[in-house]
């Protein structure tokens, strides 16, 4: 690496310091100032855990930190990026390394570099990170939202043992265990029961149903359904580790979208370079009239580039209209062709 990398990379590293730092301070400000009349309620849910007010946000938005670098930061990224051309186009430093020889490809490779190392330091964050404070996380943000009982309000929730039984769940309690309004149907349909509540009792491994006025009793269904797999869902599938989506693919084969979250962490990794990619195109352009037309612009296609993901997500998971890696590598390869194309013709 030459002085001039480092100097450039040195530059880039500090602005998305600043950027990190802006971004973050934003997202927790519109957030905080959001759940003012939620502040009563967390204040007697973090009582409930012996914990005062100011002492549970400050452990929530700590434990947020993550989650929040995870989610946007490819976009400080792109800010980062639009604020080191900034800088060195002001200072006149583009052109003095034109004038000497310098492409503004060559000049820009260390932005291109630290931008791939820190999407994989995201994707390591993502997939190694969140599933481990996820379980933690999700109880802080029911005590921050005033609830003290942690209740899963599935939609309903849709679980299968290893058997291919099936296990509709409108609500789950990990607190007892307790799952109500089940709906159990096996493999082959030969069997179907219905239970308005049932328990996991820990001494014998197995599920008993709750009936108003009795001793509870057996299911009579020979499952190894665990309330982990129940659990799994107050971390939302998007914040499962490989093991686990690899079981629950198993389980549940055909499940859109188990499948696009497989293919996901696959493309993760190339966002922050495909945005940097088109950002520094747009800056760097020699007919642009003003760089922070520019840099409007690049955030206009950062969000068009959210927006085409989560409509081609609602196709492949909610409507069953596209496949997962159809929904999942489209974005990838046209946003990635039009920003290779737009840096190749600086």
């Amino acid at each position: 690496m030459t002085v001039l990398d480092r100097y450039v990379a040195r530059i880039f590293a500090v602005s998305l310091f600043v950027s990190f730092t802006f971004v973050v301070g934003l997202y927790i400000a519109v957030h905080f100032f959001g759940h003012l009349d939620d502040l009563d309620g967390a204040e007697r849910a973090f009582a409930t855990r012996g914990i005062g007010l100011m002492q549970g946000i400050c452990r929530y938005y700590a434990i947020n930190m993550p989650f929040i670098f995870a989610k946007l930061g490819p976009f400080s990224a792109l800010l980062a990026a639009m604020w080191t051309v900034q800088k060195m186009s002001k200072d006149q430093e583009i052109t003095a390394a034109q004038v000497a020889g310098v492409s503004l490809h060559r000049l820009m490779a260390p932005v291109l570099l630290v931008g791939v190392l820190l999407s994989l330091g995201l994707w390591a964050i993502r997939q190694e990170m969140l599933p481990r404070i996820a379980v933690p996380h999700q109880e802080l943000e029911w005590l921050m939202r005033g609830k003290t009982v942690m209740v899963i309000d599935a939609k309903p929730l849709l679980v299968r043992d290893s058997a291919g039984n099936r296990f509709s769940i409108q609500s789950y309690d990990p607190t007892s265990k307790t799952a109500r309004g089940v709906r159990f149907r096996s493999q082959d349909l030969s069997r179907m029961l219905d239970f308005a509540e049932m328990r996991y009792d820990d001494a014998t491994s197995r599920w008993e149903k709750i009936e108003p006025g009795a001793d509870p009793q057996p299911i009579g269904i020979d499952t190894d359904l665990a309330p982990r797999d129940i659990e799994i869902d107050a971390r939302g599938l998007r914040f499962l580790t490989s093991d686990e989506l690899d079981e629950l693919s198993r389980r549940m084969p055909g499940r859109l979208d188990l499948e696009l979250l497989r293919q996901t962490r696959f493309t993760f990794p190339f966002t922050t370079p495909i945005l940097l990619l088109i950002g520094l195109a747009l800056v760097l352009r020699s007919d642009r009239q003003s760089i922070y037309a520019a840099w409007g612009l690049a955030l206009l296609l950062s969000l068009v580039y959210i927006g085409a993901e989560n409509v081609l997500y609602g196709l492949a998971e909610r409507d069953g209209l596209l496949s997962p890696f159809l929904a999942a590598w489209t974005p990838i390869v046209v946003f990635g062709t039009v920003g290779a194309m737009a840096f190749q013709d600086l």
